[in-house]
């Protein structure tokens, strides 16, 4: 998923690196927010390589409070870096069963594409202001801004668990 742009110079790399690791920061601060009623935390670190350089990343695992450490393991959030296709970070979220992802967009980062009269349309619908999505991998290209219930259903998939989901 990483994208094969022309190297920065060394000043852009750690200003892209930064501002990666300070929207990681939010999105897990976030998470735990959401999250700490149900769940535990861990960190751990690991390290990432992208076009704009090798950088240390902070891994989120996440375990159910009424189960012991190993088997409460409900999913890990794994950071991919600041450098993707499309978007300004990804992180991988896996699980025991499966791997979902969510990529930061911006509004201005949305490539646009054209249809046979002309028109100019989003290429993923539904982002109408920056943050961490997960987009739908089919056909209506649908672009979800994460919320309590989506990373609960996110979990749910990778994990298998099943999450009392709350009423928007």
């Amino acid at each position: 998923m990483t994208d094969q742009q022309p190297q920065l110079p060394p000043e852009q790399q750690q200003q892209q690196q930064q501002l990666y690791l300070q929207r990681v920061w939010q999105f897990y601060t976030q998470v735990q927010n959401w999250l700490q009623d149900d769940f535990d935390f861990a960190q751990t670190y690991s390290e990432v390589t992208d076009n704009t350089g090798q950088y240390v990343v902070p891994v989120l695992s996440i375990f159910k409070k009424d189960l012991p450490k190993p088997e409460g393991a409900v999913a890990d959030f794994f950071p991919q870096g600041a450098s993707v296709f499309m978007g300004e970070g990804l992180i991988d979220i896996i699980g025991k069963f499966d791997k979902e992802w969510v990529k930061y967009m911006l509004t201005t980062s949305v490539p646009k594409v054209m249809d046979r009269t002309g028109r100019e349309y989003p290429l993923f619908k539904g982002i109408e202001r920056e943050g961490w999505y997960w987009i739908e991998e089919s056909r209506r290209n649908r672009a979800h801004l994460l919320d309590k219930n989506l990373c609960l259903e996110l979990l749910g998939v990778v994990s298998g668990y099943e999450f009392e989901y709350i009423s928007q």
